[in-house]
C-alpha cells in the first residue's frame, strides 16, 4: 500500500510531461513547478520511508515506553497507509488537470480525524501516538481523560467536517476546513486538558494544606484538633490504626460510654 504512489506515477510515467506542477495555492492552482524526475525520487523515498517508519517505530520507541497493542498498533499502521496512499495518489491525478482538488484532499483528511478518534482511547501513555501535553505525560489519569475526550470530539469534528465540505461552495471549504481543524485538534483539547490539569493541582493543593493544618495538631500521642469534626482519626504513623480527636468533644462521650459498658458488663456478672 506504501509504494502503491510511485506504482501508480510510473504508470502514467509516459503520459506526463516534464515539468509538472509540485505545489498549489489555497484554491488548488499550482503556483510552483518541477522535474518529473525529481518527482519520480521523491515518491521513491517516500514510499520506501514510510514503510520502514511504520515497520520499525514500535522498536525504535521500545525503550521509552511504546505501551500500544501489536493489534491496535498494525490498525493505526494499515490506516495511515492507506491513507497517505490515496492523498498522494490525488495529488499526481492532479498533474493532468493541472488542479488539485481541494474537497477530495479536505474530505481524505477529516475521514482520517473520524477513523482516528476511534483508536484514541485505546491508546497508553507513550512517546509516539496520543495528543500530549506536558502534564498528561506525568499521570496516567489525566492522560485517560484527556484522550477519551479527544477520541469523542475527533470522531464527531472528521464527521461533521465531512458534511460541511460536502454542502458548502468551494470558496469557503478551505476556511471551514482549517477553523474546524485549529479547534478540535488544538483548541478544544488543550482547554480540557489543562482544565483537568488545574483541577487537580487545585485538588492536590488543598489535600497538602490539609494535610500540613492536620499535622500541626498532634500532642504527643494524642491528636487535638477543634476544626476537624472527625471522632475517629488516622495515626501518625500510616498504618498503625486509628485514634481519638481529643478536640472533639463527642470523643469524650465515646470514651464515657465504653468505660460505661465495661463498667455494665462487670456489675451483670
Amino acid at each position: 500500500m506504501s509504494i502503491a504512489p510511485l506504482f501508480y506515477f510510473l504508470y502514467l510515467w509516459s503520459s506526463l510531461p516534464e515539468i509538472i506542477p509540485i505545489h498549489f495555492d489555497v484554491e488548488g492552482n499550482p503556483d510552483n513547478y518541477g522535474s518529473r524526475n525529481i518527482i519520480g525520487i521523491g515518491l521513491l523515498f517516500f514510499s520506501l520511508g514510510l514503510y520502514f517508519f511504520f515497520k520499525y517505530i514500535p522498536q525504535i520507541y521500545k525503550s521509552n515506553s511504546f505501551t500500544m497493542s501489536d493489534k491496535t498498533f498494525d490498525q493505526l499502521r494499515l490506516i495511515l497507509a492507506f491513507f497517505f496512499s490515496a492523498l498522494f495518489i490525488i495529488i499526481i491525478n492532479s498533474f493532468y488537470q493541472a488542479k488539485v482538488n481541494n474537497t477530495l484532499v479536505f474530505i481524505s483528511i477529516a475521514l482520517l480525524i473520524t477513523i482516528l478518534g476511534n483508536y484514541m482511547r485505546n491508546v497508553r501513555p507513550n512517546h509516539f501516538a496520543g495528543k500530549k501535553f506536558p502534564w498528561t505525560n506525568k499521570d496516567e489519569i489525566r492522560w485517560k481523560k484527556t484522550q477519551n475526550f479527544i477520541g469523542k470530539l475527533w470522531f464527531i469534528s472528521g464527521i461533521i467536517l465531512t458534511i460541511a465540505i460536502l454542502i458548502l461552495p468551494e470558496n469557503l471549504e478551505i476556511y471551514v476546513f482549517v477553523v474546524g481543524i485549529a479547534i478540535s485538534m488544538l483548541v478544544l483539547p488543550f482547554i480540557y486538558s489543562y482544565s483537568i490539569h488545574l483541577k487537580n493541582k487545585a485538588e492536590n493543593s488543598s489535600k497538602e494544606n490539609t494535610r500540613s493544618e492536620y499535622s500541626d495538631q498532634w500532642i504527643g500521642l494524642f491528636y487535638v484538633n477543634r476544626k476537624d469534626k472527625r471522632i475517629l482519626v488516622p495515626k501518625r504513623v500510616v498504618g498503625m490504626g486509628w485514634t481519638l480527636n481529643f478536640g472533639n468533644p463527642y470523643s469524650y462521650l465515646l470514651i464515657i460510654a465504653i468505660i460505661a459498658i465495661f463498667i455494665l458488663i462487670n456489675y451483670f456478672n
